[in-house]
């Protein structure tokens, strides 16, 4: 009789869950006898990801960034002193743009938006995407919170993020968690019908980054062991009092998008693509008019773009946090910048004045070859030398002026002019014409939701205003960057061997203080392990006795030194040919995973090939 190869091919097959693990389903049944012979015969794995350091883009990408903008409170001269509200000292902190907006609902009517306190969570389903079934749900390895989309005052769609805590899992229909939170966002009529947990709420659950695939979030709060698994979510405490008719300030959000080609990318072929695009500022025409068209830039502003003031429609600067709850009476603090005179009937502002820029001048992804991540190496205005341009310098400036005793005088370290952090970071697909979702910034470079500050409403007096708004807290490393914090940088190196207390002095500093990526995402080329192992689920199997485990189902091990290009092949062995004894049996499909020596999924590429041979017992001549 003939023997039977069998190809298993990912990008052939009817079912693929995730590379390297994928069912093949055959055109025609075959049946496996008593004294047949079944083994691996070839193989050949896609080891792109793992090893190469190759990054490939299938498809073109929209690549979409979002962030808020903000100037550095390091010089008083910078403010309008007729606008500053219980913040006129210096604090070295970040003031964020804000838009000032009414919420005035008609007469006898409520507020137009809401305060989510506290959402409930109900799980539902036999396993986690990591398999652990029956154990736990919920942020099990502090990187999966679970993403929403909710809408402001003026219905713009915007990501926020909900933590769930690690929960043991009681059973499949009644394991729930209740989280608190602050989500300010704009009330909707919107309803799952026969579930009402939705109304008065544009919350949403956000499904569309690969990140959040672990913890899946169904936008109701039905329950049924028959729907995938995931979480339930039903809003449990909102408040709307005291947020009506009062100014509500919306941190003013600035876009970027860009084409990203398909293609295979080294990593510092992607981050200079992608710094090309993001620092762009090109001219639409050869003359242009106005002072505020000259920067064409998401990421960095002239407040002569700007009206700073007090009323509906004017923008307003608001400190984050540590600042803001360190002003006095915890009631936080506004500034204005006085605007330029420009165009217009009636000019804008009087007097003219300095114009000042607010965002950064640099935006720059970088990829570390050291610790095999990307980081944001700048998303801040870094400040440079007034006598020669260059270097990059840090400040050290005493803020009390005259004959101040040094163990009184209180220093800032001006590291940066401002800068911006993200609000939204997101990417699409856009080969069949759509926008279909893509898991770019997680999924292929590796950041988190960690990178996106997540607010805090509060409803404030600075002085003479009241204003309700998001009020974010910066970290310098998670949520932007800033002049890196050395002890060279604490040296005047025209007088190195001293020290005045009361003189303000400059010092280079070439280093930073970066975002990094949480996840490493890119091969380095070293291999951390010797082989894979293949898994075949069938009604019979060979089996690995290791030290406290017994591995079923492995019917073969690829030996990862025979590699090229971005592949491994390898040949079957001998030691792993199941020689079958039993009735026949009918094979219909063939289920494979890629595992690696530890028995997790490899890290593998979508062309994945494997060869199995069924060698039929010899015929018996009479």
């Amino acid at each position: 009789m003939n023997n039977i190869l069998i190809e298993c091919s990912q990008k052939n097959s009817n079912k693929v869950e995730q590379n390297g693990v994928f069912e093949t389903i055959l055109p025609v049944p075959l049946t496996l006898e008593n004294g047949d012979a079944f083994a691996l015969s070839k193989s050949f794995l896609d080891e792109e990801i793992a090893t190469d350091g190759i990054i490939n883009i299938k498809n073109p990408l929209n690549l979409h960034i979002g962030v808020h903008a903000y100037i550095q409170n390091d010089d008083a001269t910078k403010f309008d002193d007729t606008q500053d509200e219980n913040s006129a000292e210096v604090d070295n902190g970040a003031y964020i743009i804000y838009d000032i907006i009414k919420d005035t609902p008609a007469t006898g009517q409520p507020g137009k938006m809401n305060e989510i306190t506290e959402i409930e969570f109900t799980w539902s389903g036999l396993e986690n995407k990591d398999g652990q079934s029956g154990l736990f749900f919920g942020d099990i390895d502090g990187l999966h919170q679970v993403e929403f989309t909710a809408k402001d005052i003026n219905g713009t769609p915007f990501p926020t993020f909900v933590d769930i805590p690690k929960t043991k899992i009681k059973d499949l229909l009644n394991s729930t968690v209740r989280v608190a939170c602050s989500i300010y966002c704009l009330k909707s009529t919107k309803t799952e019908q026969p579930f009402n947990q939705l109304v008065n709420t544009s919350l949403v659950a956000n499904n569309t980054n690969g990140n959040w695939d672990f913890n899946r979030v169904h936008n109701s709060a039905a329950v049924n062991p028959l729907t995938p698994s995931g979480f339930y979510f039903s809003v449990t405490k909102s408040s709307t009092a005291p947020l009506e008719n009062i100014d509500i300030l919306t941190a003013k959000t600035f876009t970027k998008d860009f084409l990203l080609p398909a293609g295979k990318y080294e990593p510092d072929q992607l981050v200079d693509y992608i710094n090309d695009q993001i620092n762009n500022n090109t001219f639409s025409a050869p003359t242009i008019i106005g002072l505020d068209n000259i920067i064409q830039s998401a990421f960095l502003h002239q407040s002569s773009e700007f009206n700073f003031g007090k009323t509906t429609g004017d923008q307003i600067l608001i400190p984050a946090n540590p600042v803001f709850s360190s002003l006095a009476g915890g009631k936080g603090g506004s500034k204005g910048i006085k605007n330029p005179v420009v165009s217009g009937n009636p000019p804008k502002q009087q007097p003219f004045t300095t114009n000042y820029f607010i965002g950064t001048n640099l935006i720059e992804l970088a990829y570390s070859t050291n610790f095999n991540k990307f980081y944001w190496n700048y998303t801040h205005f870094p400040i440079y030398s007034t006598a020669t341009g260059n270097p990059i310098i840090t400040n050290l400036v005493p803020t009390f002026t005259g004959n101040v005793e040094p163990n009184k005088q209180t220093f800032i370290q001006q590291g940066k002019n401002g800068g911006v952090f993200f609000q939204e970071l997101s990417a699409e697909d856009i080969s069949g014409g759509g926008f279909v979702p893509f898991d770019f910034w997680t999924g292929v470079l590796g950041f988190t939701s960690n990178i996106i500050p997540q607010p805090s409403l509060k409803t404030f007096k600075p002085a003479t205003n009241e204003y309700t708004g998001n009020i974010y807290t910066l970290i310098d490393g998670v949520h932007t960057t800033n002049a890196g914090d050395v002890i060279d940088a604490m040296v005047n190196k025209g007088s190195y061997q001293k020290f005045a207390p009361n003189a303000p002095f400059s010092a280079t500093n070439s280093f930073n203080n970066v975002i990094y990526a949480q996840n490493v995402t890119v091969g380095d080329g070293v291999l951390d392990t010797p082989y894979y192992l293949i898994e075949i689920q069938l009604n019979f199997s060979s089996n690995i006795v290791g030290e406290g485990s017994i591995t079923k189902n492995i019917s073969g091990i690829v030996n990862r030194y025979y590699s090229k290009g971005s592949y491994v092949s390898g040949a079957g062995d001998p030691s792993f040919v199941i020689n079958y004894k039993g009735e026949s049996i009918i094979i219909q499909s063939m289920k494979i995973r890629i595992l690696n020596p530890n028995r997790s999924v490899a890290s593998v590429g979508e062309d994945n090939t494997l060869f199995f041979e069924i060698v039929k017992q010899m015929e018996t001549q009479i």
